[in-house]
């Protein structure tokens, strides 16, 4: 009987994470479609990293990649038009950001730690942006490596800098309200937030809303907008 019992939660337990995962997946492809804002060139900001880094958190690391590639194929082949090029550079930037998020995340989840890995996800993944445009890129607007060279501190720098920044300071906005709700409704059986003081979000929080009206600002003066 115990053995019954054990593989009918085991069975709603798996379920049920299958149906989280599938609905992260619709989510962060949902926000890709719907969200799309110029930044500077040809280049969008959409911010599914954010969905992908919460199932990191709910999940794992190894979840965050799948999400992310599931995600990246199927922007390819329905809103996408820059084909398996940006399939890759996709799936690469987000890799690098969620990877690095959740590791830190899954070692100690309070909100030092958190701030920690979200901050050298968004170094790590402005900086790998920077070499890997200027080794595909080329190949992407057919233009010569030399032109690549000259977009890469004015345009890939601060648009990869201004997109890990917004999705950074949305993540800490949201993952705690989310992750607590999935626990308290359980459809995730462990919960991952440390019981930190809501008075010590407060900061986390103001800074977060100066950092996003910040990037926000900055990306209207980039299209001239003000």
């Amino acid at each position: 009987m115990n053995n019954l019992n054990t593989n009918t939660n085991l069975k709603t337990f798996t379920t049920q994470k299958l149906v989280l995962m599938a609905l992260m997946c619709a989510l962060a492809y949902i926000s890709t479609v719907f969200i799309r804002v110029p930044v500077v060139s040809f280049l969008t900001y959409d911010p599914k990293d954010v969905i992908i880094v919460i199932s990191g958190f709910i999940f794992s690391p190894l979840h965050s990649i799948l999400v992310s590639v599931i995600v990246s194929l199927v922007e390819m082949v329905t809103v996408s038009d820059s084909g398996p090029i940006g399939l890759l550079m996709n799936v690469f930037a987000s890799c690098i950001f969620s990877l690095i998020a959740t590791v830190f995340y899954k070692k100690d989840s309070n909100n030092k730690s958190i701030i920690l890995g979200l901050s050298l996800a968004s170094i790590s993944m402005t900086g790998f942006m920077l070499i890997w445009n200027y080794l595909i890129t080329p190949f992407y607007l057919g233009v010569p490596r030399s032109a690549v060279i000259d977009m890469l501190v004015p345009i890939i720098l601060p648009f990869n800098l201004i997109k890990s920044i917004l999705n950074s300071c949305i993540i800490l906005l949201i993952y705690k309200p989310v992750i607590n709700s999935l626990y308290k409704n359980k459809i995730i059986s462990n919960h991952n937030i440390s019981s930190n003081k809501n008075n010590k979000s407060i900061p986390i929080i103001i800074i977060s809303v100066l950092l996003i009206l910040t990037c926000i600002f900055i990306i209207l003066v980039y299209n001239k907008i003000i």
